[in-house]
């Protein structure tokens, strides 16, 4: 259960957690 993460956030770069880009 580790590419979710990835998937739903790949441009954070480091796994944080699943949440939109907030800039």
């Amino acid at each position: 259960m580790g590419n979710n993460l990835i998937k739903v956030a790949p441009i954070t770069g480091p796994i944080r957690v699943p949440t939109p880009p907030k800039i």
